[in-house]
């Protein structure tokens, strides 16, 4: 433990000696954390020695003042989920420190009853077809009390969860051939840096193509959101019909003009079944699961461009299981697959050799 407290005051003394530090403190972050690393393995263990939580603290602090490009070289007992998971733990503790309401009183009413809240999702339950207006009409003349639509969305919201199987996709009977129905959702990232970014993701039904991914770092408004719609349809032929949620952000003037000045028409999800928009939310979820997780970015323009190599991955050699194994690129006809024989073949890399899919020799 010594050893380690004073790896931390040469460190930290050197910055403070030093006039630039910023061109410096490169090479002195990255020797103090191969010396580190070196105590690590110096310990008499046949297996791989274990790190401490210091020592994993100390890894992830070094490692943010070393150059992205020696990052992989300077680790040697460590790899590079290790400095994703502090990442990780870090983005969490920043959110949990931000929106944390434990020793805060909540003004205000104390909210519905247990009774009403019963009571509304029964009604919920036994008529599954019936809106928020209709339920808080019923509630209000069963009840003679006033109760308001905004007051049954939020019960719904939190307690009434529907049963398997219902809220069909009514999106596929629209979007049936190429081109004519897209979808676009919204989802956010964390930097290395803890910078949020908004990532706009437009995909085709029909295909399952991903027709592209625009990134904002500031806030979301009307004017942001038409440009990066703007941004990704610019080299694309506009399609007849765009879903989307009931996001708050699609209920600005300045969206609405923008589709119809490119003549599209606007379908909205049913409310509160995610079932009724499963594309865009299962692509989402595979962007998520697949790639952002894994991998960590610095700047916008490193997310964009790591971005454009899983959008390639996705489009033309990415399996899709709804497409019988197909790729999008197949369904619309622009590549056909490659035949490859057992003894003569070799590995195509993907996102940062993240992925890799065989191909003929």
């Amino acid at each position: 433990m010594k050893i380690l407290w004073n790896i931390i005051v040469r460190f930290l003394s050197t910055l403070l000696k030093l006039r630039k530090p910023k061109g410096v403190s490169n090479i002195v972050a990255e020797n103090l954390l191969l010396r580190l690393q070196l105590i690590n393995l110096t310990t008499k263990r046949k297996r791989s020695p274990p790190t401490s939580t210091i020592e994993r603290i100390l890894f992830g602090f070094f490692a943010a003042f070393i150059n992205p490009r020696r990052l992989s070289k300077a680790c040697i007992s460590i790899s590079c989920s290790t400095v994703l998971r502090l990442h990780k733990a870090l983005v969490k503790k920043k959110y949990s420190v931000l929106f944390s309401n434990k020793n805060k009183k909540k003004p205000g009413p104390k909210g519905p009853s247990q009774e009403l809240i019963k009571f509304i999702v029964s009604i919920k339950e036994r008529n599954p077809s019936y809106g928020c207006e209709k339920i808080a009409l019923l509630a209000t003349n069963v009840l003679e009390v006033d109760i308001n639509e905004s007051l049954i969305r939020r019960i719904l919201r939190k307690y009434y969860k529907p049963p398997p199987g219902s809220g069909p996709s009514w999106l596929s009977y629209v979007g049936n051939d190429i081109g004519k129905l897209w979808s676009v959702d919204f989802f956010r990232v964390e930097s290395m840096f803890l910078q949020s970014f908004w990532v706009m993701l437009v995909m085709d039904q029909y295909t399952r193509k991903i027709v592209g991914f625009s990134i904002n770092k500031g806030p979301m408004n009307g004017s942001n959101i038409c440009y990066m719609f703007n941004q990704v349809i610019c080299n694309e032929s506009p399609p007849k019909y765009l879903s989307r949620d009931h996001d708050p952000l699609f209920n600005y003037h300045l969206w609405g003009v923008n589709l119809d000045l490119y003549g599209i028409e606007e379908l909205k999800s049913i409310p509160f079944i995610p079932q009724s928009h499963p594309y865009i939310e299962r692509a989402i979820g595979t962007v998520r699961q697949e790639f952002t997780n894994k991998i960590g970015f610095w700047s916008q323009s490193d997310l964009e461009k790591k971005l454009s190599s899983f959008v390639d991955y996705y489009n033309k050699y990415r399996v899709h299981s709804s497409l019988s194994g197909k790729a999008p690129n197949e369904i619309e006809g622009e590549r056909h697959l490659e035949t490859v024989k057992l003894n003569q073949y070799s590995w195509l890399n993907h996102c940062g050799e993240l992925y890799q899919t065989p191909k003929a020799a």
